[in-house]
């Protein structure tokens, strides 16, 4: 072999290789580099992967939703074991857990992941145990107003149990107060029939006692019942407002359960304040739409005047106890009222105020 035959069979030889590797960094994310052996095909990707969602899909599951196919090297929650799968394209993992969770008990979860180039990611978070049974609850009657002296007149929202079942993972958020001001119920059991009052304010006089068992009769404060349910949040500023949206939310703010909107006033919403009407219309709740003239009227609310549901003695006697509650139970803006009496605790009166203009 001559030096010109060598030196041409050397020379295509390489621009062959490159136009091999030309090609495939044009489709694949690699690089090149020479080494003894010659040309050695080298990733570029060097982006680990992301977790895009995560959720506790039963008591004993958990689903992670990753930016890309990945495998997880190892997974523990508590430092116990768990076994994965994966759907999809390999993005989508599923946690099995070795037992079962507690409902409100918070776990710490681990994993390590990686995808196809190698890249790595370990990941951690805390989660709170699935409730499996949520409780259904209806809103039912608001105070709004208070005075200077909130020993006489602490707001209040109260509520009504349609099925029975856990708290936990139901929260109450106003669109005034924002997630700042999020009430979150705590995990316990509760049974169809039941009035359960969310007091607002803490009167310095009587006891403030959050009923979290059997014995309804611990709170003494004032608007305390001893045949309804109540909690108290530590506080003695005014936190409703007269013209507001409220959201009773599901699935640790995921599902809007049920919500009312109100306002003494003809000015229009905020677009904060629309925003979370938007929510509950798109929930198939509030169904007369989302401005400030689909609200119920809140004119004339006092500490004594309450906004009160009107159809709820009806909305009882159709769903109480059933398992045949719908998703989503209409509310209209003539389904609140203001009345003259307020019931904390108890059915609500019927005895309708009319404001004058």
């Amino acid at each position: 072999m001559n030096k010109t035959f060598l030196y041409h069979y050397v020379r295509t030889a390489l621009v062959t290789a490159v136009l091999c590797v030309t090609v495939l960094s044009s489709v694949l994310p690699v690089s090149c580099r020479l080494t003894e052996n010659g040309i050695q095909l080298v990733s570029t990707d060097v982006t680990a992967p992301t977790v895009v969602s995560f959720s506790v899909s039963s008591e004993n599951t958990l689903e992670l939703v990753c930016s890309e196919p990945v495998t997880i090297a190892e997974a523990s929650v508590d430092e116990e074991c768990c076994t994965v799968s994966y759907s999809g394209t390999g993005e989508i993992v599923c946690v099995e857990l070795p037992s079962a969770t507690e409902v409100g008990k918070t776990y710490s979860f681990f994993c390590s992941v990686a995808d196809g180039a190698g890249n790595t990611l370990t990941y951690s978070r805390p989660f709170s145990g699935y409730n499996a049974q949520p409780a259904r609850l209806m809103l039912s009657e608001i105070r709004t107003e208070t005075s200077s002296n909130n020993n006489r007149y602490p707001e209040f929202i109260e509520l009504y149990v349609l099925t029975s079942g856990n708290l936990w993972g139901l929260s109450l958020v106003t669109a005034k107060g924002g997630s700042e001001k999020t009430y979150a119920f705590q995990a316990l059991e509760v049974t169809a029939g039941e009035f359960i009052t969310v007091h607002y304010m803490s009167p310095e006089s009587g006891s403030c006692i959050d009923e979290t068992g059997d014995d309804l009769t611990l709170s003494t404060a004032q608007d305390s019942l001893d045949t309804a349910r109540d909690f108290w949040i530590s506080n003695t500023a005014s936190c409703l407002t007269k013209s507001d949206v409220i959201l009773l939310m599901a699935q640790e703010e995921a599902v809007v359960m049920d919500a009312v909107a109100f306002s003494a006033t003809e000015s229009e919403w905020t677009s904060k304040v629309r925003s979370y009407a938007e929510k509950a219309c798109e929930a198939g709740i509030l169904v007369d739409g989302v401005t400030r003239a689909c609200a119920s009227s809140s004119l004339g609310a006092t500490g004594v005047r309450t906004l009160s549901r009107q159809n709820l003695t009806e909305l009882s006697a159709l769903y109480c106890g059933s398992a045949a509650v719908p998703a989503a139970i209409p509310v209209t803006k003539d389904d609140w009222c203001i009345v003259k009496k307020a019931t904390p605790g108890s059915w609500n009166s019927t005895d309708v105020y009319t404001a004058s203009k």
